[in-house]
């Protein structure tokens, strides 16, 4: 995927989520993710989870202990310096897990955050993990 398709796939998951209510294991970062992807040109299928105890269950059942681990399942891991619009961005999230975003340009990214009821464009302070959707 060529840059200015990765930028129009990009933008067309931030017009989906910019501005959409976090709603606990609902509408939360792994649905954002799986959403870019499709826009990206990838399915990924995701068991149901309803809850944080069910949410790591789920992973434990993929033989993952982390979502890094279950992100380097499907994505190519890259480096921080690497990120370009269009990435998955890991950082540290509340309760023990982490949360992922999309980079969107200039440093910022895409995702939830729990100081904020919605999805918004974010700069991160730390990031934990990034992955390229090739």
């Amino acid at each position: 995927m060529n840059l200015v398709e990765r930028m129009m796939a990009t933008q067309a998951t931030v017009d989906a989520f910019k501005g959409k209510r976090f709603v606990d294991w609902q509408s939360d970062c792994i649905f954002l993710m799986t959403t870019h992807a499709q826009h990206m040109g990838r399915k990924i299928d995701v068991p149901r989870y309803g809850d944080a105890k069910s949410a790591a269950a789920a992973l434990r059942k993929l033989g993952f202990r982390t979502l890094g681990q279950a992100m380097d399942k499907h994505f190519r891991r890259i480096e921080r310096h690497e990120v370009m619009t269009g990435d998955i961005v890991e950082m540290p999230g509340a309760n023990g897990f982490t949360a992922l975003s999309i980079a969107v340009g200039n440093g910022r990214v895409l995702g939830f955050h729990e100081s904020i009821p919605h999805c918004d464009i974010l700069q991160p302070v730390l990031i934990s993990g990034a992955w390229r959707i090739d």
